[in-house]
């Protein structure tokens, strides 16, 4: 199907001869056929821009409220609280308020960009037709996170283990809390969720790398003060629970 024709001109080759060298009347005809070229350019873009990898804005919107879903996320950005150097998303005197007993550290909402919020897409229509099986939740996470590997296990006790090959980077409303975005069926819980880098700690026969190059998993959440991951030696990070030794980068829980 060819979707760029000049109906315009199709319309005046259809003319006899006779009336070749009549400018006027071929600008009636052409006029004529406008309105043709004007539905073809809207059939062109609900083919191809109406896709989830090619829409943009409003078409977005429109496959957001198809699927069930704003492209607006709510918790999703940081508090800052007084605290003391070594804790995770901290201020001083006169930069931070002191936080109360149940406040959260995120609040607040965020809309999300084109690309982020094809992301969520693609992670919505995989909840809305998943039943919470190991290769669904692993084809949900991919996107959702931009990573290339997921391995789930089971936990026992009806839960299970998530880990990913990419460390999170500060402010990424996404990983506030990971766990909400992990689509587990019903009754089962979610042990912990584990990152490390492109190239992980493991044996050669899992694909993994060994001392000194391989990156060891740490849990993205890790106690009342958040996850944090401090490079010691330029290869594999350490999360220290006490006082930081090492440049860190913290990711604080609510």
């Amino acid at each position: 199907m060819d979707l760029n024709q000049d109906h315009g001109l199709i319309a005046w080759n259809h003319w006899l001869t006779q009336f070749e060298g009549k400018p006027r009347l071929q600008a009636l005809v052409r006029a004529l056929l406008q309105p043709a070229d004007g539905l073809q350019g809207a059939l062109r873009d609900l083919y191809e821009k109406r896709w989830l990898d090619t829409a943009e804005g409003k078409q977005l919107d429109g496959i957001g409220e198809i699927v069930g879903l704003s492209r607006v996320v709510e918790k999703a950005v940081y508090v800052q609280f007084f605290g003391f150097n070594g804790q995770p998303n901290i201020g001083g005197f006169g930069e931070a308020r002191m936080r109360h007993r149940f406040e959260q550290s995120v609040a607040g909402s965020l809309t999300l960009l084109d690309h982020e919020y094809r992301k969520l897409l693609y992670w919505k229509i995989a909840l809305n037709n998943g039943h919470g099986t190991t290769p669904e939740i692993i084809a949900a996470i991919k996107p959702i996170f931009d990573v290339s590997r997921v391995i789930v296990e089971n936990a026992g006790n009806a839960k299970i283990t998530v880990w990913m090959n990419r460390l999170p980077k500060p402010g990424e409303a996404l990983l506030n809390d990971p766990e909400r975005w992990i689509p587990v069926a019903a009754g089962v819980g979610i042990k912990r969720v584990t990152v490390s880098g492109e190239k992980p700690f493991g044996f050669k026969s899992q694909g993994f790398f060994g001392f000194g190059v391989g990156v060891f998993a740490h849990n993205i959440k890790s106690g009342p003060g958040g996850g944090c991951f401090a490079v010691s030696n330029g290869y594999a990070p350490t999360y220290f629970a006490g006082e930081y030794t090492a440049t860190t980068t913290c990711y604080p829980t609510s």
